[in-house]
């Protein structure tokens, strides 16, 4: 009998650096592009199966679970630079809706999106405390990053 370690679909180091590169371009290329892990598997050269354990040997996570938590990411950092709505941060993100962005935010840091920029903006208030307790400018406070809604809804086609 083969050990379970070195049968067939075993894979002990990964994707190879092309092939993740690949994969991880192709995840992060179009936040609301409908591409299944089958059709990166295939552009990989392996099989969906072999290549979600292999990404996993590489990335630490499955494919689709490395890739929401980078959606997630990106919303906590347009939350945290932007003013904009959490519904065109959730469609630009690649999520279905705000209900779907809050449902995931919330599953992964533990709050709403928006709870969790009010918490961030206060921290930035306490951060910028000088020594006599007053506040002094925050230069990041007037960082802007304005999502145009017709290219958010077209991320979703």
């Amino acid at each position: 009998m083969v050990p379970p370690s070195t049968g067939p679909g075993h894979c002990p180091r990964g994707l190879a650096p092309w092939q993740l590169e690949l994969a991880v371009g192709e995840l992060l290329r179009e936040p609301g592009a409908d591409l299944s892990v089958a059709d990166i598997a295939n552009r990989c050269g392996l099989s969906r199966s072999y290549f979600e354990r292999a990404f996993k040997i590489s990335m630490g996570t499955p494919p689709h679970r490395w890739m929401v938590q980078q959606r997630v990411r990106r919303a906590a950092e347009l939350l945290e630079w932007t003013d904009e709505k959490v519904c065109l941060i959730a469609s630009y993100c690649g999520f279905a809706d705000q209900s779907h962005l809050t449902r995931v935010f919330g599953a992964t840091m533990g709050c709403s999106p928006a709870a969790w920029r009010r918490r961030r903006r206060a921290g930035w208030a306490l951060a910028v405390a000088g020594p006599t307790g007053r506040t002094r400018p925050d230069p990041h406070r007037k960082a802007t990053l304005t999502i145009d809604p017709a290219s958010a809804r077209e991320a979703d086609l």
